[in-house]
């Protein structure tokens, strides 16, 4: 562990004892072994709370019989294009029931049989679930348990679900300060204006928010991210994906792409440690979507060290995008809702708007699932 690492992980120890806090009611930890020509997934529960109280407990390996990219590469194509139109009444239905098809195969397929097993023993007792993986492809949100009596929830539905990657130490408490909008100059987006009002106007959720004008240049952005301290970035734009060097895949600004590999800062040790919120999920691309989104969270989270990273794992509807940055923001500013509590509460709400949408399935957050956006 890196001395940055150790120094942020006692800070956080001893805020957390102040608040009495003792992190989310279980922790999933998923290890893959990268010096191994097998694809094996190894599952851990953790958890100090409640009537969880696993330490770090083995439960299964899954063997895959090829990478987790590739086997879900086919469903993130599919999801991508359950987002794109309207469908009649009789299509709905249709979709609906597909989206639940493809979140129980993920259970059947990924989840080992001492997990199943375990899960009916601790799902009625747990509110927040972190997975900790470094392995970026599955869709965890969307995996929906069932038995031969029993279907639940996705997992993004019965939790205030987040995920961690496991070089970084996360936070408890999010500054507030500073909100950017983020935008591009030239774009199709219909609702981008409205998105980027709503950020801007932040203050009306919260007073400890100051909302400032759409940064668009690429060189604007990069001051803030490397010298700048600041609460919530969000971008609201089109993103293009790089099939070759995924980590190369941009989000597009005025005048110049910014990159994964652009981002060369880290914050903490004096800096805030804020909220990306990418909403660049708009726009049709070639490839795997997820792929687009796996170098972000390394980038943010790992490198930078960001409080909180949102993104979107395969093409969302525009409406629905900006429905959902507005119900996040508002559960968390304005409801002072704990970060994936918000996140779960928007999700909802553009499901029920168009539940055969693949859009509210599409969200993904990286966060400690309690964190709350406080005063420093």
């Amino acid at each position: 562990m890196t001395a940055y690492l150790q120094k942020e992980k006692s800070i956080q120890k001893s805020i957390s004892k102040e608040l009495n806090y003792s992190g989310p009611d279980l922790e999933l930890i998923v290890q893959m072994d990268p010096l191994s020509n097998e694809h094996m997934l190894h599952f851990y529960l953790h958890s100090l709370r409640g009537n969880n109280r696993y330490n770090f407990k083995n439960f299964g390996v899954t063997k895959l019989s090829e990478s987790p990219q590739e086997k879900v590469k086919e469903i993130y194509n599919e999801l991508s294009e359950m987002a794109k139109y309207d469908l009649s009444a009789d299509e709905q239905s249709v979709a609906e029931a597909r989206l639940s098809s493809i979140g129980k195969h993920l259970w059947q397929l990924i989840i080992p049989k001492e997990l199943k097993d375990e899960y009916w023993q601790f799902r009625s007792h747990t509110k927040s679930l972190m997975i900790t993986s470094d392995e970026p492809w599955i869709p965890w949100e969307i995996i929906r348990p069932y038995n031969n009596t029993e279907v639940e929830p996705f997992w993004c539905q019965k939790f205030a679900m987040s995920r961690w990657l496991s070089e970084s130490a996360n936070i408890e408490i999010l500054p507030l300060g500073i909100a950017l909008p983020v935008s591009s100059s030239k774009t199709d987006l219909e609702h981008l204006s409205e998105e980027m009002d709503f950020v801007e106007r932040l203050n009306d959720l919260h007073k400890g928010v100051k909302g400032k004008r759409p940064l668009q240049g690429y060189l604007e952005v990069l001051e803030w991210l490397e010298h700048q301290n600041f609460s919530i970035m969000h971008f609201a734009c089109h993103g293009e994906f790089d099939e070759k060097m995924p980590s190369r895949s941009p989000i597009i600004l005025s005048g110049q792409p910014l990159r994964p590999d652009d981002i060369n800062t880290k914050f903490g040790e004096g800096r805030q440690r804020p909220l990306i919120f990418i909403n660049a999920c708009h726009t049709g691309r070639t490839g795997s979507s997820l792929t687009w989104l796996g170098g972000w969270p390394v980038c943010f989270v790992n490198i930078a060290h960001v409080g909180a990273f949102i993104g979107a794992m395969w093409e969302v509807d525009d409406q629905l995008a900006v429905l959902f940055a507005k119900s996040f923001y508002t559960a968390l500013l304005r409801d002072k809702f704990p970060i994936a509590q918000a996140f779960r509460h928007a999700r909802e709400e553009i499901r029920r708007a168009k539940p055969y949408n693949s859009s509210w399935l599409a969200y993904v957050l990286y966060a400690d699932p309690e964190a709350m956006m406080l005063d420093s």
